[in-house]
């Protein structure tokens, strides 16, 4: 088919394990996105905020362009995301393995270049809960995103941020926001790059009060 032909063609002789350009002096840029799906768990004794996220992430693969016309009008095709060179983004609050949450998933590749891969993650990240205020009071937990191999020279980005309303049975999602920050470690003069989710939860204290409180107050 159209189809297998263009995968065939596509991979042969693809790396995935060199950036997708040209100019070795050329940063990749990427287009990094989160969308918070649910809010399995506060874990306020561990300090572990547990999320399943939907991650969007959209490149350009210099290496992957085709004329729709000679391939039947196929002008996109969904290829395996291990089989191509994809963005080294990991958790760097992560209570876990930094590899450990990620799904298989397939990257949709268009004959522009344009690649998108959107895995969904479970992740556990550390969290300062402070409960001196309980039930009244309110969370901040941060997801901090970015590379772990490659410098901003050699992978950079600029995103946008989906977040839909994530509501669980004890907290509510009062509050998102992004920030890019650009770190320099001692180690090295190149700089480091990171997205910054900021997560605001409140407490849901009528569910206390209902659940816990009142029924203290009658026994």
């Amino acid at each position: 088919s159209s189809e297998q032909r263009l995968m065939q063609d596509l991979l042969s002789g693809y790396d995935n394990s060199v950036r997708p350009v040209y100019d070795a002096l050329e940063a990749v840029d990427v287009q990094l996105g989160l969308t918070l799906t649910q809010i399995l768990d506060i874990d306020e004794k561990n300090q572990v905020l547990t999320t399943n996220v939907w991650l969007e992430a959209e490149w350009y693969d210099e290496r992957l362009n085709w004329s729709a016309v000679d391939y039947g009008g196929v002008y996109a095709i969904r290829i395996p995301c291990e089989k191509l060179w994809l963005p080294d983004i990991v958790l760097y609050n992560s209570v876990d393995d930094y590899t450990s949450g990620y799904m298989p998933s397939l990257a949709m590749v268009y004959n522009t270049s344009r690649v998108f891969w959107g895995p969904v993650i479970r992740f556990r990240s550390s969290c300062k809960i402070d409960i001196t205020f309980f039930p009244f009071d309110t969370q901040v937990c941060k997801l901090k995103l970015g590379s772990w191999a490659y410098t901003g020279l050699e992978v950079s980005g600029f995103y946008i941020i989906i977040c839909m309303n994530v509501t669980v049975y004890v907290c509510v999602l009062a509050g998102v926001a992004v920030h890019r920050n650009v770190v320099y470690y001692n180690c090295c003069k190149e700089p480091f790059p990171d997205v910054t989710f900021t997560i605001q939860l409140r407490r849901r204290t009528k569910y206390y009060f209902m659940n816990i409180i009142i029924p203290c107050i009658i026994l």
